[in-house]
């Protein structure tokens, strides 16, 4: 394991929640997202995965092969889409408020901590 257990039991459930978020972001903005097409089957198992009674495993590994599949990718920016890493587009979403005001810039470490945190772990 790359990281101990947490000490607060609701710390883990504040990860996951964020995680949770992104894997939505993903599903429901796939096609604002320009995913290359080699995306398209690891997006489909994990929205057919989640739509069945299936065994945690299988559940697990369908977004697993998805994170790590984005995580290990290399996005450069385009003329026509300078952020196409669509976990950067996720943290830009989530710096938002509903006025479409932007938050502090301190309000980005907690989202940032969190998707590293769970970057390493799908990446060990």
């Amino acid at each position: 394991q790359p990281f101990g257990q947490h000490q607060l039991e609701d710390t883990l459930r504040t990860y996951t929640r964020l995680l949770i978020q992104l894997l939505l972001f993903f599903l429901r903005a796939e096609y604002l997202l320009d995913f290359p097409p080699q995306f398209a089957s690891l997006i489909q198992n994990v929205r057919s995965i989640l739509t069945k009674d299936v065994h945690y495993e299988d559940t697990r590994d369908a977004i697993h092969s998805l994170l790590f599949a984005v995580w290990t990718r290399q996005w450069p920016p385009a003329s026509d889409n300078l952020f196409p890493d669509p976990t950067l587009r996720f943290i830009i979403h989530t710096q938002v408020n509903r006025d479409g005001s932007l938050k502090k810039a301190e309000e980005a470490t907690g989202v940032f901590a969190k998707l590293v945190y769970n970057m390493v772990s799908a990446l060990h």
